[in-house]
């Protein structure tokens, strides 16, 4: 489902938007993540089409332009903490969106004509993984929440000093260190003594890669009520 978005910096396609901030041809700061995630919401809820592939693509694009405006807002001095963080994000991105396009080339081959008499077989493209209990909404409602503390907070993340930066690979080790025990944990543990945004950004990051990699499930009594992470 291709996303608009309407903004006062910008009109047009979400993934142009994100095209040209990355060239340097439309500053991040300007642009409002809030608003884009509700127009997004309010898009949602007028198609038939709400498919994980669907909200995968938007959680990837979202993440990227979330990651750019964090390290926009943060002091220069910090910037060099978070720039394995930020290499280690980017490639599982692309990751994300190399599979995309392998799954769409398998897909074209399956629809176009057989040219050749000679028997072939293809894999069959990965069935995407959708944990019992969460739906699109619940997620896309969980992402909206993080922008918009983001944007509310920004003027004390600007001032923030961060005495250690936490990365993806430390999250995904503590969360694996509840779920080898049999303990279910919450997000909101697992964040409560978070000393930034960004540090509460990871930690979402490492759940949805832990999702990914069918190690945990995930629940919540409604859309607004905490995570609880569980094992496999």
């Amino acid at each position: 489902m291709p996303v608009e978005v309407n903004i006062e910096a910008f009109e047009g396609p979400l993934d142009l938007l994100l095209h040209l901030i990355q060239e340097e041809e439309l500053p991040i700061t300007e642009v409002s993540l809030s608003r884009i995630a509700d127009q997004y919401l309010e898009q949602l809820a007028h198609v038939e089409d709400r498919s994980p592939e669907n909200l995968s693509q938007f959680l990837v694009v979202a993440a990227q332009l979330l990651l750019l405006k964090s390290r926009a807002l943060l002091p220069q001095e910090e910037q060099e903490e978070l720039e394995e963080d930020v290499t280690d994000l980017t490639e599982r991105l692309r990751d994300l969106r190399s599979f995309r396009e392998a799954a769409k080339e398998l897909r074209d081959r399956y629809a176009g004509p057989t040219e050749a008499f000679e028997p072939r077989f293809y894999p069959p493209p990965q069935a995407l993984f959708v944990p019992e209990g969460v739906t699109s909404s619940s997620l896309a409602d969980a992402l909206k929440e993080l922008l918009i503390g983001l944007a509310k907070e920004r003027q004390l993340l600007q001032e923030e000093t961060l005495e250690a930066t936490v990365t993806v690979d430390e999250k995904i080790d503590e969360i694996r260190s509840y779920i080898k025990k049999g303990v279910d944990v919450s997000f909101l543990k697992l964040v409560e003594s978070a000393t930034s945004k960004t540090e509460l950004v990871v930690t979402f990051l490492s759940t949805l890669e832990l999702m990914k990699q069918q190690e945990v499930e995930v629940r919540q009594a409604d859309s607004f009520s905490d995570i609880i992470i569980s094992s496999r």
